[in-house]
């Protein structure tokens, strides 16, 4: 399992968990941009990214900022204050910030990949299509 958190408590689970911060008119597309947290030897992150990378090919309008958190202590900072601000105790990558919200963890194109491309408004294909 991937350990997820939540603002003052702490669980286990497979799944990406949302920390949601702002709600959005429903006809409104919720975000057009993901900042995602990642370092290098984790396999986790080299799955997002790859996955990010095809989601960037096919959705040339999403923005995408990869942030290697130990490259530069801007980069460690910014993904500390994320952390402090959802009240995370014990951060981990891969992290992805949109749409107001703190996801922690990356399981699968299947289940953590088909969120974020909900969260970004994007229609997921159907179970078996790939994404």
């Amino acid at each position: 399992t991937i350990e997820i958190y939540t603002a003052g408590s702490m669980a286990d689970s497979s799944a990406l968990l949302l920390f949601p911060v702002q709600t959005l008119a429903d006809n409104q597309r919720p975000c057009q941009s993901v900042d995602f947290y990642w370092r290098q030897g984790c396999p986790h992150c080299q799955a997002a990214h790859e996955f990010l990378d095809h989601l960037k090919a096919n959705n040339p309008d999403i923005e995408i900022r990869a942030i290697n958190i130990l490259a530069s202590e801007e980069n460690w900072q910014a993904f500390t204050r994320l952390n402090q601000q959802f009240g995370v105790a014990r951060p981990g990558v891969p992290g992805f910030y949109l749409c107001g919200e703190w996801h922690i963890g990356y399981l699968d194109d299947e289940t953590s990949g088909r969120l974020l491309m909900e969260k970004l408004g994007l229609q997921a294909p159907t179970q078996g299509q790939g994404i």
